[in-house]
């Protein structure tokens, strides 16, 4: 230990803060280490080390600043705090629960703590969260970051009005944060607002024009123009940027619609050859997994032995599931059975997943019965229903949780009264509208390589041919090309399936003002078109690679 007199040590610890609040991060780090040889048990320094730490995203030396910290004072509010803040920024949402059962009630008066609750609710329920985000801010909660995660957790449930209130709390605090702007704009945009949105756009890659997710959400709201300055800003921050770094998938993607937008057809796929290999080089895919699971559900279907249950066409609400391959017209059937004034479209929901997820995976140490499964099913189906009715007024309700196929057998057992919509596309159109789409970071991973398309496809069609085979006449399937040739005709077979008396009103989809929070959103505020019926076509040497593996795979053309 090397001695200093306190008066020494005061000095130099606020010397330290003076260059930690300048930013002058290694400069403070050096500092407190000085102090922590003439003080190590001066609990302020492990705090302000921590801060340090988190700051710079490195969780693990925080983490241990923090406990090192708390074993000085144990009941310090700010160090608790500090502490779930950090974890809050962290990607894994367990630390952050984990940490909150430590706090245990210690912290109830805290305004931040219902903050932290709130998050680790998002998962579970977003009402919950929704509750905890306002009764922090109630609390005066500290920070902009509890009035952007309300507003998206409103986003979530649908309650856009609710939603575009708290973004504009958040702007009140901040009027320049890109976060708030960018969000709010893809709200706007959801909302068919386009003018709104643009403007938030805008004003989102001004902010921050280092963030390339802010380009893409402009360039997905307007037709991009040769001469928009902000063309030649996202393209020069592009070319500037080595081409693992994360923002080059957002941009790729924003400058590929701007070469469509402009005819430049020739950079078109390259730009997306080029957001693919970055995403795909940082979330590798892994087909065994998928192929593992989907075996596993058949293997499950069949060892049970399901019967088939009575449908209750009483029990309300009753819900539509529509489901299919990302990019296939989901969206699209949705929206013609959300414009009946009988259906709420509820969008891709996930309120049902978990759940059944759980029963399914569970059964082998349960070692339940059928009869056993079945209850349990059953109670899924009370409990997803019951959430259901929470969120929505309307007797039918539509859930585009597209992955719904996957487990469709067990979610007809949870939900007899249930109908199911499988929608189908022209396998070659739906891989390119897949590969060109960008999706959320990390999800989706089979889409940022052609062949991985083709063998998740594959696995998808193989499911459906299960259950074709298991649970005939259970659901139906509505191919999209036949959707765009013959309009009324498929609508009509798709509102009677389920259960509905035909409105004229479903013809007219493109006229629904509800908030569509998928990349179609654009799509389904047009009158239908054919323009992208063989759009693969025009691609059709780039596109080899699916192809080659699709038809190896065992599919047809």
């Amino acid at each position: 230990m090397v001695a200093l007199p306190p008066a020494q040590i005061k000095k130099l610890f606020a010397k330290a803060r003076t260059a930690q609040t300048a930013g002058e991060f290694a400069q403070a780090k050096k500092l407190y280490a000085r102090l922590l040889k003439a003080a190590p048990k001066l609990a302020e320094i492990h705090f302000n080390l921590g801060l340090i730490a988190s700051a710079e995203g490195n969780f693990a030396v925080g983490g241990g600043h923090f406990e090192k910290a708390l074993q000085l004072r144990p009941g310090e509010p700010a160090i608790w705090d500090a502490y779930l803040a950090m974890a809050a920024k962290h990607p894994q949402i367990e630390n952050l629960r984990t940490l909150l059962k430590r706090v245990g009630a210690s912290l109830d008066k805290h305004p931040n703590i219902n903050f932290y609750r709130g998050l680790v609710a998002l998962n579970e329920s977003k009402s919950e969260a929704i509750q905890l985000f306002r009764s922090a801010i109630e609390k005066a909660a500290s920070g902009i970051r509890v009035h952007i995660e309300l507003a998206d957790a409103l986003t979530a449930v649908g309650d856009s009005d609710a939603a575009l209130d708290a973004y504009d709390q958040a702007l009140l605090l901040q009027p320049e944060n890109d976060m708030a702007l960018v969000k709010k704009a893809d709200l706007l945009r959801n909302l068919g607002r386009y003018e709104e949105a643009l403007h938030h756009a805008r004003l989102a890659v001004a902010a921050n024009p280092n963030i390339g997710a802010h380009y893409y959400s402009y360039a997905s709201i307007k037709k991009v123009t040769e001469d928009d300055p902000i063309l030649q800003k996202m393209f020069n921050k592009y070319s500037a940027l080595p081409k693992s770094d994360p923002n080059i998938a957002p941009l790729a993607h924003a400058l590929a619609k701007a070469a469509a937008d402009t005819g430049k057809s020739d950079q078109y796929f390259g730009f997306l050859q080029a957001a693919a290999e970055n995403l795909d080089q940082r979330f590798p895919y892994e087909v065994e997994a998928d192929r593992t699971a989907a075996s596993q559900t058949q293997k499950l279907y069949h060892e049970f032995a399901l019967d088939q249950p009575e449908s209750d066409r009483d029990k309300l609400p009753k819900p539509i599931f529509v489901t299919g391959l990302p990019r296939s017209g989901t969206t699209l059937i949705e929206q013609i059975l959300a414009s009946h004034s009988s259906v709420d479209g509820g969008g891709e929901l996930g309120l049902l997943g978990r759940d059944l997820s759980e029963v399914l995976s569970t059964y082998p140490q349960a070692e339940l019965t059928k009869v056993q499964l079945q209850k349990r099913l059953l109670k899924v189906g009370d409990e997803y229903r019951a959430k259901l009715a929470a969120r929505f007024e309307k007797p039918f309700v539509t859930d585009k949780s597209i992955s719904t196929y996957a487990t469709l057998g067990f979610v007809r057992q949870a939900l007899p009264e249930a109908r199911f919509v499988v929608v189908r596309r022209h396998p070659c159109d739906n891989a390119f509208s897949i590969y060109k789409s960008f999706f959320p970071q990390g999800t989706h991973r089979y889409s940022n390589d052609l062949s991985n398309i083709a063998r998740f496809m594959r696995i998808f069609e193989t499911q459906i041919e299960f259950w074709r085979s298991e649970i005939p006449d259970q659901f139906i399937e509505v191919r999209y090309e036949d959707v765009v040739s013959e309009l009324e005709a498929q609508a009509r077979n798709i509102v009677s399936y389920s259960g509905l008396d035909w409105q004229d009103s479903c013809l007219d989809f493109h006229k629904n003002s509800r908030q569509v929070d998928t990349l179609s959103t654009t799509q389904v505020r047009q009158p239908i078109y054919k323009s992208s019926v063989g759009a693969w076509q025009h691609y059709k040497s780039e596109l080899k690679p699916f192809i080659e593996t699709y038809l190896s795979e065992g599919g047809r053309l």
